[in-house]
């Protein structure tokens, strides 16, 4: 029995080893079969046995002949292949196998597509080649899609900034002279830019019946250190801000630092969800997109699919009409309708803004007036085309509120929005619930905003000692009546509680606001508007008012406006001329036929150093004469200027050693430049292209210039240099005689 166990165990064992050696067999001979297909696949052919024969053909793509002529091969089997920078030319996307290399050019062959036929007319010497759009490179416009990278002021700076006021009032007995300046200090360098204002005033008033008072007095307003970076999207601030808030929340001033989203710093970025289109051209062709049936842009598309990114609208409802038309004359239209509103943030964009400090009170009375310490957070998040979350935070030592809101679009209809916040305080808990619905339509628009509030309910910004009202409801509606004008109307309810004053709790006024206003363009020069605003609940403060605005050219307009209010009709009459952008001068002209029958005038006159206003009134019993004069004084590379006020950015241009140069931006002419060949051009748009020009026909006839044109990009109320090289020319006077 033992023998022949020992003989089946020893039979089975050869049995595995002979088992064993075929699956190796089997194993070894798959893998190099794969191996095989794997290199065939992906190694980089070679010419070893192959033979080509270059063709110069002319190439028709999708029916549409492309210009030039191509170097094809055609091998022994009558296959055509193309070179791999001949693809890529034409957009095609390059196929899975490895290309074959002949001659150092990578080839492809136009049989390993499957779904591109093709045919050679070698009579014509002309390759016809049928290829469906998807084995095209996808082509995207989005002219949304540039965006600024960091940027920060190349060279330092400082400007200070003036604006003075000289106020006379008389009335019978009583003189009163106010003077007042608004003075503002600005630093900036690579680290940011640093700015303190400051107001003074000095009051004197002289009543001969009673008596004589003067009082003067020296406000710092904000001195903050701030540094943008566009880069991140982000702003940090050191020193005197403003918290961040919502919809439903206050803000406050305050001293101590700020982190927060600065969408300002990237122009080109709009941060609501915007319409986009994705279609397929299988020869080349015309794409006009209309929004609104207006050209919005317009683009030529190669074979292949395309996508249109980012379609710029304007906000509310709308209609995109995409029409593509071919070669070949043949067109698509394809309509479809978006929504677009500033209430939702794009998918996965974040605004944020967290601040920490203390709070500020009297501004603009006292200099340094804080008070409470508190820590803010605000935070809102895209999260889908259609939803957008946020939430708000603030803590005090006597007050904390937190809340969270929605924001949701309902079909492509209107957007829909809730909040629910809670807080505590020193009075006990209170709540908040907010709900709201706008709709904005080419011709119809509409929507309400409700705010429900408990007793005890506070948030920053409540005045102190003062009751919030328990409910707030406004409601809107708007109508378009296409060429006979628009309709407008508002209705805001306020229900205040009722309290006792002595306890020491002022109320929020009940109130019943309404206001309706139509407006009409009665011709291309004419505009008419009228309405209605005032409180149900307080006759006297109802008014009616009527305007006509007549605009002769584009330097001058006529307004009349007409109110009606407790029994009394008063018009007003002007005659304006607006100040130009450069330099030039402008007026105002004014009579009203109100109790004290007042009219008056003033003049503007701008130049390259500042402006300048005088001002005139009179009436029964008054008169008033002021004067104002603004400007600053800047030094930046190297050198000093006089300018106008800034309110924006800057830039110096500098031709070295050319006075008398014209300088342009955007086309407008800012003055010659200085005796140094320097002029300096306030109100730039910081981060944005600024276009700057300068006048050949300006410069000396002896004089090379290379570029006459420059766009510049400055940084946050600072300075950008932009400098034009000219050389002079050595000529030579030939003179020729005959003998």
């Amino acid at each position: 029995m033992d023998t022949v166990k020992n003989r089946l165990c020893i039979g089975f064992k050869f049995v595995l080893i002979a088992c064993f050696i075929i699956f190796s067999l089997i194993s070894v001979e798959s893998n190099a079969k794969l191996e095989k297909e794997f290199l065939t696949k992906h190694a980089p052919q070679k010419k070893a046995n192959m033979k080509m024969v270059p063709l110069l053909l002319e190439i028709k793509l999708n029916g549409s002949l492309l210009p030039g002529i191509t170097q094809c091969y055609k091998d022994s089997s009558g296959h055509i292949w193309i070179e791999e920078s001949d693809l890529r030319q034409w957009g095609m996307k390059y196929n899975s196998r490895a290309p074959l290399k002949y001659h150092g050019e990578q080839l492809y062959k136009l049989d390993w597509y499957h779904d591109v036929s093709y045919q050679l007319d070698q009579y014509a010497m002309q390759l016809r080649i049928s290829a469906p759009p998807k084995l095209f490179v996808t082509q995207t416009f989005d002219p949304l899609s540039k965006r600024l990278g960091a940027l920060r002021p190349k060279d330092p700076g400082a400007f200070l900034n003036y604006d003075a006021v000289a106020l006379r009032n008389n009335t019978p007995g009583v003189n009163q002279t106010n003077l007042s300046a608004l003075m503002g200090l600005g630093l900036f360098n690579r680290l940011g830019v640093g700015t303190a204002d400051v107001l003074a005033y000095n009051k004197y008033a002289n009543n001969i019946t009673l008596l004589t008072n003067q009082s003067s007095k020296l406000v710092r307003l904000n001195t903050t250190w701030t540094l943008d970076q566009p880069e991140n999207i982000a702003r940090w601030r050191l020193g005197d801000a403003i918290t961040g808030s919502t919809y439903w929340s206050g803000a406050s001033r305050f001293a101590g630092i700020q982190y927060a989203t600065n969408f300002n710093s990237q122009p080109n970025l709009v941060t609501f969800p915007l319409p986009g289109y994705q279609g397929e051209a299988a020869i080349p062709s015309k794409v006009d997109v209309f929004v609104n049936s207006v050209l919005n842009q317009q683009q030529i598309v190669n074979n292949g699919p395309y996508i249109f990114n980012n379609i710029p609208v304007i906000s509310g409802a709308g209609t995109v009409n995409v029409i593509t038309q071919d070669l070949l004359g043949r067109s698509k239209v394809v309509s479809f309708s978006y929504y677009a509103s500033p209430q939702l943030l794009k998918p996965d964009l974040v605004d944020f803004s967290y601040e920490a400090g203390f709070v500020r009170d009297n501004y603009g009375v006292n200099s340094n007036d804080y008070g409470r310490f508190l820590a803010v957070a605000t935070y809102q998040r895209g999260i889908t085309d259609n939803l957008t979350l946020g939430g708000h935070a603030e803590v005090l030592f006597d007050q904390q509120t937190l809340g969270f809101s929605a924001n949701y679009l309902l079909n492509n209809y209107g957007v829909a929005s809730l909040a629910v916040a809670g807080g505590h305080n020193n009075s006990g808990g209170g709540g908040l619930l907010g709900l709201g619905f706008i709709r904005q339509g080419p011709k119809l628009s509409y929507g309400f905003n409700t705010s429900l509030t408990t007793l005890n309910y506070i948030q920053l910004g409540t005045q102190p000692n003062t009751s919030p009202p328990s409910v707030v409801n406004q409601l809107f509606l708007g109508y378009s009546l296409e060429n006979y004008g628009s309709l407008s109307t508002s209705f805001t309810m306020v229900n205040s509680r009722n309290f006792n004053t002595a306890n020491g709790i002022s109320n929020t006024p009940t109130a019943r606001l309404l206001t309706a206003t139509y407006s009409h363009n009665l011709f291309k020069n004419i505009s008419l508007s009228l309405g209605f605003v005032g409180d149900l609940r307080n006759s006297q403060t109802n008014q009616a008012f009527l305007t006509l605005v007549f605009a002769p050219d584009i330097n001058h307009f006529v307004t009349n406006s007409t109110t009606w209010q407790n029994h009394q009709l008063q018009d007003v009459f002007q005659l304006t001329k607006p100040t130009p952008l450069g330099t030039g001068y402008g007026y105002n002209l004014f009579a009203s036929n109100n109790s004290n029958r007042y009219a008056g005038a003033d003049v503007t006159l701008q130049n390259e150093i500042g402006a300048y206003t005088g001002r005139v009134g009179q009436g029964r019993g008054q008169a008033s004469y002021e004067v104002d004069a603004s400007g600053s004084a800047i030094y930046f590379a190297g050198n000093g200027f006089l300018a106008r006020k800034l309110t924006q950015s800057f830039a110096v241009v500098k031709v070295p050693d050319f006075p008398g140069v014209d300088v342009l931006y955007e086309n407008q002419l800012m003055g010659k430049t200085d005796r140094n060949g320097n002029l300096l051009i306030p109100e730039l748009l910081p981060y944005q292209e600024n276009i700057i020009d300068i006048e050949p026909t300006t410069l000396p006839l002896d004089t090379e210039i290379d570029v006459t044109h420059q766009t510049v990009i400055p940084y946050f109320e600072s300075g950008v240099l932009a400098e034009f090289s000219v050389k002079r020319m050595q000529g030579a006077d030939l003179h020729l005689r005959t003998p």
